[in-house]
């Protein structure tokens, strides 16, 4: 037997996700309910043809209290993140969302009725994927092989978890495994993939220069933000205004306590230090140049 659990990853938080928080309390209070509850009146809630109130109610109803912690440690990790870049009050609607398009896949590639919110999970984690591509994830480790019990913690870049957790499904479906909902689960993924991408690339959501998101690894963001410009001058040419060039937004930052403080060298090297180093200087192991680690 082997355990994995991934328990945080290393994303600056710059206002609290509240929206996240409630969100794990509603899907608790809604299990606690559905055990309560006779089995008549859950049936209109559960994802069985095209019926909106299950493509909905779905999202809030669990197997059981392992595939509930199982859902609430993912959503949490993934979730805070998420929730932290989109705002509070657009999180929940972007998590309903999610789910009913893993609820519509589902639904198109699969006649088995179906309950959980890890189809809205997985595209929650597919947004961090293009993100936090290369942000640090903390995880936990149990192997159980015979007598021989091991155990620890490990951090690892999340873009290993996200396509770990895309290559189960997709070995699922390929073999035609029953008892998860893998096309909820690629659905998912598929539609958070899509809406990451659209928010970036529209400003919606903005990126600050120390973050490197997925189009950074492939090298496409520089690109796209000096096609931007290019345009930006162009309209001030032709019509005389001043129409401002795209990039992040800036923020006060609070760093929590949990979190590193990422720093951007002068020679490109993103770094990251811990919060207890901060207001002290250190050296950039590229460049060997003097770094000031900024306060909170």
């Amino acid at each position: 037997m082997f355990l994995l659990v991934p328990y945080r990853v290393d994303v600056p938080i710059y206002r609290w996700p509240i929206a996240n928080y409630v969100l794990l309390a509603v899907l608790v209070i809604c299990y606690i309910l559905e055990q309560t509850a006779a089995v008549p009146a859950i049936e209109p809630f559960v994802l069985n043809g095209w019926n909106p109130l299950g493509l909905i109610g779905h999202i809030f109803l669990h197997g059981g209290i392992l595939h509930l912690v199982g859902n609430m440690v993912f959503l949490w990790v993934f979730g805070n993140a998420v929730c932290e870049k989109v705002g509070n009050i657009a999180y929940p609607f972007l998590f309903l969302g999610l789910g009913i398009a893993a609820g519509m896949a589902h639904l198109l590639f699969s006649d088995h009725p179906a309950i959980g919110a890890s189809g809205a999970i997985s595209g929650v984690m597919a947004m961090c994927l293009v993100w936090f591509p290369t942000n640090e994830i903390s995880c936990f480790y149990f192997a159980w092989i015979f007598v021989f019990i091991r155990y620890g913690w490990f951090e690892v870049s999340s873009y290993w978890i996200m396509l770990l957790w895309l290559a189960f499904d997709i070995l699922g479906v390929a073999l035609g495994l029953g008892g998860i909902a893998y096309w909820a689960h690629l659905g998912g993924f598929a539609a958070g993939f899509a809406l990451a991408m659209l928010l970036m690339t529209v400003q919606l959501v903005s990126m600050d220069d120390t973050e490197r998101t997925l189009l950074d690894i492939f090298g496409l963001r520089r690109a796209w933000r000096d096609r931007v410009a290019r345009s930006a001058r162009l309209s001030e040419n032709l019509y005389g205004s001043q129409v401002p060039a795209p990039g992040p937004a800036a923020r006060p930052m609070r760093i929590a306590p949990e979190t590193t403080i990422p720093i951007l060298c002068s020679c490109g090297q993103l770094l990251k230090a811990k919060r207890e180093f901060a207001g002290r200087t250190g050296r950039c192991p590229a460049c060997r140049a003097r770094i000031l680690i900024p306060k909170e």
